[in-house]
């Protein structure tokens, strides 16, 4: 799955899917409705990925390095550490008020570019939430309903590139007040 070179449209009709191993994303993934993929392992993605309703579960860490993720009223959970970006071009749209993203390890956000859609939706975060800048200086700066959310047991640090140009939105700690 995901290392071919074509598109990949995945409807397992409610049936899940168990993948143990790690997983290349290349080109474009279509994840719909109902669908519940589980990779039991790490995910690296560096082509397209629309999450169209359905799951994605990943036991390891989530490096999106390059290409475009649309979580649209689908569903992330990161087991490890997510990284969006790394001084490249990844794109992450989070447009649907079902929409959502759980990390839990840490989330390092370093795009090279401003070029993203965070305007519903929630980013929960368990680990730390490190912001890294690129060319832009406000490569992360949520918009309407988008909320983070940084939901750790334990003391989580946070860290901006440049602020205020880069920040949350809408914004909760669980366990008690913001750094």
């Amino acid at each position: 799955y995901g290392n071919g070179g074509f598109d990949t449209k995945l409807n397992t009709n409610g049936f899940s899917i168990n993948y143990g191993g790690n997983v290349s994303l290349s080109n474009h993934q279509y994840l719909n409705t109902a669908t519940l993929f589980t990779v039991a392992g790490n995910i690296t993605q560096d082509g397209s990925l629309t999450l169209n309703g359905a799951t994605l579960n990943i036991t390891g860490d989530y490096s999106h390095t390059l290409g475009t993720t649309i979580v649209d009223s689908g569903s992330i959970t990161v087991g490890g550490n997510y990284q969006y970006g790394d001084n490249s071009d990844a794109r992450l749209f989070m447009d649907h008020n079902s929409g959502s993203i759980t990390v839990s390890g840490n989330a390092i956000i370093k795009p090279h570019t401003a070029y993203h859609s965070l305007t519903a939706g929630v980013l929960d975060v368990k680990g730390d939430f490190t912001h890294a800048t690129g060319v832009h200086q406000n490569n992360f700066n949520p918009t309407g309903t988008h909320k983070t959310v940084l939901s750790g047991t334990s003391k989580q640090t946070v860290s901006f590139g440049i602020v205020p140009e880069s920040g949350f939105n809408i914004r909760s700690a669980i366990l008690g007040d913001l750094p």
